[in-house]
């Protein structure tokens, strides 16, 4: 499974400069996370000592201004990313509904309108995340680390080795889980089109169920098919925690 999918990296260059300002803001969040545990240790390490509290003054300071700018910072990390996804998600939205009408204007059958109407809606939005975290994510895992261990190696090269040779072992295990997840996740998205498809031909044959007297029936078929689609998803949703 490549990292980048090219066909949604193309799609992303609508919000480029959403996700150039997300990402920078991610870096800039994460060296004040850095700034944060040094003034911590700084603090902690004077206070032990005996030092009186005017001389932690300047240190107590600088820590609030951290914590109120990696606020800031995590509030327009937020904002930005929205804003990027939403911007993608409606022009996806919107080709999706013009090259449909464009190749079939016609009406469409049961099946095909249930798959449609999963994909804008469920299968659209399942992309915010991608758009709106995954990539400004990517960047920051590409970057920060070697920040984080550069800082490190200034105060202690012993640790700053340890954490060398540790630190590749955690993308190994998040993509063997990954794996995984993505496999169910698959597997989840093939049941949700066919709940929708079978929801979908229940409404439109639901005047010949009534005068069957089955609408009660069917009823209690999708209310037994949701949930059993609903326990599976949270188990997907239990491993993809495990991350």
């Amino acid at each position: 499974m490549r990292l980048l999918d090219q066909r949604l990296l193309a799609r992303a260059r609508a919000a480029r400069r959403l996700l150039v300002l997300d990402s920078a803001l991610g870096v800039v969040g994460a060296v004040l996370v850095v700034a944060q545990a040094t003034l911590i240790a700084r603090i902690v390490t004077r206070a032990f000592g005996g030092a009186p509290v005017g001389a932690v003054a300047l240190d107590l300071g600088m820590l609030a201004l951290t914590f109120a700018g990696r606020g800031t910072v995590a509030w327009g990390f937020e904002v930005a990313g929205r804003r990027a996804a939403w911007t993608v998600l409606s022009k996806l939205r919107l080709e999706l509904v013009k090259r449909r009408l464009r190749d079939q204007p016609v009406g469409l059958d049961g099946v095909e309108a249930g798959e449609i109407s999963a994909a804008a809606v469920q299968g659209v939005e399942g992309l915010e995340a991608y758009f709106g975290r995954y990539l400004p994510q990517v960047v920051l895992a590409a970057v920060v680390p070697f920040v984080v261990l550069a800082w490190v190696a200034t105060i202690d090269v012993d640790s700053a080795l340890l954490l060398l040779v540790t630190l590749p072992l955690v993308p190994l295990f998040m993509w063997l889980i990954g794996r995984y997840t993505s496999e169910r996740t698959r597997e989840r998205w093939l049941a949700l089109r066919l709940l929708s498809t079978h929801f979908l031909d229940v409404v439109r044959g639901l005047p010949t169920l009534r005068a069957f007297n089955r609408s009660r029936a069917q009823g209690a078929v999708i209310s037994d098919v949701g949930e059993r689609y609903r326990r599976a998803a949270m188990g997907t949703l239990r491993v993809s925690f495990l991350s």
